[in-house]
């Protein structure tokens, strides 16, 4: 393993997961969080995001000999996963700011203000959304790994 694959690997966020569905070269694999919910007694009844199994769709390589239940390991840029922070909260709290600031500049009052940034930001929200399918293919998932069925 040369060093530029090391470097590469290291730049990369991995989970371990089962596949639970298959689509041609994409699996739909099953990824349990690790976080502090994993010891809370009380995790089944928390609203919390981080208790729930996320589901992730993950390419792979002809080559690779996937089943159903199979575990996995998936993969993504490290970058990606920044990228997709600043686009789901940097961008809008920036948007709704500014254009919060705008209306602040032409003299509106307070309720025109937080009208028009919440409108801003359900438009930014709405642009994202007509580019979900150019965006998608900026964050894709891979399978880097697949461990043998027992």
């Amino acid at each position: 393993m040369g060093l530029y694959t090391i470097i590469v690997m290291q730049q990369m966020v991995r989970h371990e997961g089962r596949i639970v569905a298959m689509h041609n070269d994409r699996a739909e694999v099953l990824i349990n969080r690790l976080s502090a919910c994993a010891t809370c007694k009380v995790a089944a009844t928390c609203n919390s995001s981080e208790c729930k199994p996320m589901r992730v769709i993950a390419r792979f390589d002809k080559d690779k000999q996937v089943a159903l239940g199979q575990h996995v390991t998936v993969a993504m840029a490290a970058r990606s996963t920044w990228l997709s922070v600043a686009l789901g909260y940097g961008l809008p709290l920036l948007v709704f700011m500014l254009a919060c600031a705008v209306m602040y500049c032409v003299h509106c009052t307070d309720g025109v203000i937080a009208i028009v940034g919440m409108l801003a930001v359900l438009a930014y929200y709405a642009v994202l959304y007509l580019f979900r399918h150019r965006l998608d293919s900026m964050f894709q998932c891979s399978i880097i790994d697949v461990k043998p069925l027992s």
